[in-house]
């Protein structure tokens, strides 16, 4: 998978998935191709296409998985607990490691 942090735009293959942990208000835009957004304590599912874009309403986890190729952009909220990159790159709840996980970012092709 392809990832540029250039300024939060992140570029995903077929089925490529991105974890978001604890991401509460940040919002997703599809720029280029389709993306599905499933959240944790959300009980319905998004598909973004291109020039659309979402809310994520709750923290915890949400997975970003592109159903076609796909550039997405994900602007934090404006008054963050923690950044989007320490949400990123945050170990997953319940986790054995302290900090920050090796590839905690759920990253799967």
């Amino acid at each position: 998978m392809n990832i540029n942090f250039g300024p939060s735009v992140l570029t995903l293959p077929l089925e490529g998935v991105v974890a978001l942990h604890d991401a509460k208000g940040a919002r997703v835009e599809c720029l280029q191709g389709a993306v599905w957004i499933t959240e944790e304590g959300e009980t319905r599912d998004v598909v973004l296409d291109e020039q659309s874009d979402a809310t994520i309403l709750h923290d915890g986890l949400t997975l970003l998985m592109a159903l076609q190729p796909a550039s997405v952009r994900v602007t934090e909220a404006t008054q963050p607990d923690a950044t989007l990159f320490d949400r990123i790159f945050a170990a997953p709840p319940n986790s054995q490691q302290s900090g920050r996980s090796e590839f905690a970012a759920t990253m799967y092709r």
